[in-house]
């Protein structure tokens, strides 16, 4: 996946910075990744503002797309980390990022559903798009809930 971003037009040049003023632990804008401290930077926040880079600059490709989805695309996010991470981290009481900031009072099993549909789809039982929308409307990161949604998952290999 991130060798898509050797292969876009004129390949892409990131920039990594520290930041203590930054909003968040790590942020990706403008093919720029921001940590707050040295200690910011571990595989979690790394590999997710990497896909962020990838979604950037190889699938979310036309002017404010990025922001047009922004929920879509921290969900997107978060689901690729936990399938990518699956049969890695699984027996070691892996912590699902997925389901960060869900509301139980708002969706009592959307944390056990979760679980379930990505190790279905990480064992290759389902393809991620078949009920991806259905959870990405489901998830309600405090965070997000009042961000745009507008796009919809569709297969597209990088």
């Amino acid at each position: 996946m991130f060798d898509s971003l050797k292969g876009a037009e004129g390949g892409i040049d990131l920039i990594f910075k520290v930041d203590s003023t930054a909003i968040g632990n790590a942020t990706y804008l403008n093919d720029t990744i921001t940590f707050r401290s040295n200690d910011d930077i571990k595989y979690e926040t790394f590999s997710e503002e990497m896909i962020h880079a990838v979604q950037d600059n190889c699938v979310y490709t036309k002017s404010g797309e990025m922001n047009a989805s922004r929920k879509q695309i921290e969900y997107e996010a978060k689901v690729l980390r936990d399938l990518v991470s699956f049969n890695f981290e699984v027996d070691s009481g892996y912590h699902w990022v997925g389901s960060v900031g869900s509301n139980p009072q708002k969706d009592k099993l959307y944390e056990k559903d979760y679980e379930q549909w990505v190790q279905s789809v990480a064992k290759g039982k389902e393809p991620v798009g078949e009920r991806f929308n259905e959870f990405c409307g489901r998830w309600t990161n405090d965070a997000y809930d009042n961000t745009p949604s507008t796009a919809t998952f569709q297969s597209k290999t990088i």
